[in-house]
């Protein structure tokens, strides 16, 4: 049989295409086998990359959560420490103020003492200005006496006087007699 070479052509270039077709589906295959691979190895790249991303991120996390607790605890005493210091303040402000108030109690003593003392002192001179003025009087009123009595005695020998010189006198003047008759 002898077929036209036009027909052979046809079938050999048909067989050729099959093959070429199986080739190139072959090839296709193993060049999407080796991009699978490759596919496969950048995903394991990408997830070790990814993971190691994620370990960062997680132990930056860590840090910045170490970070805000330590920044907590740090101002937790910060609080604390303020509290004890105004605790402290107002303690010693309660102190000082009842060293105040005590200081204060003292000096009102002390004044109220002081004044006690200029009173009694007062009272005392008081009391011995009018003991003195007292005596005092009484030596004026005893010498004013003793002048009076002085006066009186001395008014009485004068007037008894008078009236003996008078009598003595009336006595000259009267009878011998009537003389006899008195001093008897």
């Amino acid at each position: 049989m002898v077929v036209s070479p036009s027909v052979r052509s046809s079938r050999m270039s048909h067989a050729s295409r099959r093959s070429v077709a199986a080739s190139r589906r072959s090839i296709s295959s193993s060049l999407a086998m080796e991009m699978f691979g490759y596919s496969r190895e950048m995903t394991g790249h990408v997830m070790q990359v990814v993971g190691q991303m994620q370990d960062q991120s997680q132990n930056q996390m860590n840090q910045l959560l170490a970070q805000a607790e330590a920044q907590r605890a740090d101002a937790k005493q910060l609080v604390e420490a303020q509290r004890a210091e105004a605790k402290q303040r107002e303690e010693a402000q309660r102190v000082e103020a009842q060293a105040q108030r005590a200081e204060a109690k003292q000096r009102e003593e002390s004044i109220r003492s002081e004044n006690l003392a200029r009173e009694e002192l007062l009272i005392r001179m008081k009391t011995d200005a009018d003991r003195t003025n007292a005596e005092r009087e009484r030596v004026i009123a005893e010498n004013e006496f003793k002048r009076q009595k002085l006066f009186v005695d001395t008014n009485a020998a004068i007037q008894r006087d008078k009236c003996r010189l008078i009598f003595r006198k009336t006595l000259s003047f009267s009878s011998p007699n009537r003389r006899k008759e008195i001093e008897q």
